[in-house]
């Protein structure tokens, strides 16, 4: 005696392969969502229920001439090699007398000044000769 034929296609005869696609599918969603989140902007999420995230206060500005590397790196679109070289340069011609004296530093432009420009503040030192 002969079985009876099953007519039903693929997809149907193995509904898991369905919901192993689906499956699949969101998590490569996901996966993509999160990596567009993180190199599009800073993405400020606080894990912890009730904790608040840290974001930079309008009243605390960093000061270019007495802030150190790692300091430095807190700010928009400054990284480690730009934040060293600011400090090099710093030490190197002296004090910045004004933002735009950041103009010097290889790799800072003005969309760069632009953009850190709300969380920095230049204090020349007392023992600057002023122009």
């Amino acid at each position: 005696m002969t079985e009876p034929q099953d007519n039903r296609s693929n997809s149907e005869a193995r509904p898991e392969n369905a919901e192993w696609f689906a499956a699949a599918s969101m998590l490569i969603g996901l996966a993509l969502l999160l990596a567009w989140l993180a190199v599009s902007r800073p993405v400020y999420v606080a894990f912890l229920p009730g904790v608040e995230p840290q974001r930079p206060r309008p009243d605390m500005r960093l000061d270019l001439n007495r802030a150190d590397a790692a300091s430095l790196e807190a700010l928009p679109r400054l990284g480690p090699a730009l934040a060293s070289r600011i400090v090099a340069d710093r030490e190197a011609h002296g004090p910045y007398r004004s933002l735009a004296d950041l103009q010097r530093v290889p790799g800072i432009g003005e969309r760069t000044i632009d953009l850190i420009a709300p969380h920095v503040v230049v204090h020349p030192p007392p023992d600057i000769d002023r122009p």
